[in-house]
């Protein structure tokens, strides 16, 4: 996955990227299907960021998805 990234930075020479940071992959979500606990979301997003730091690419991070039935949640 690095590398697909990295050389899609490189060809395409992003000023900034957007993380679409939804919780549809949460295991209690109504709509989604794939089952992962808060700590495999959090695992997601810190690749996710850790990859952009490395490519020295600002993050602008938008919310969005979740249907789970606790609304804490």
């Amino acid at each position: 996955m690095t590398l697909v990234i990295c050389g899609a930075r490189s060809a395409a020479q992003p000023e900034l990227a957007i993380y679409l940071a939804g919780a549809d992959p949460y295991r209690d979500d109504q709509l989604g299907r794939l089952a992962l606990s808060k700590d495999g979301l959090r695992a997601r997003d810190r690749m996710v960021l850790d990859l952009c730091r490395t490519a020295c690419l600002p993050v602008a991070i938008v919310m969005a998805g979740g249907y789970a039935r606790n609304i804490s949640d």
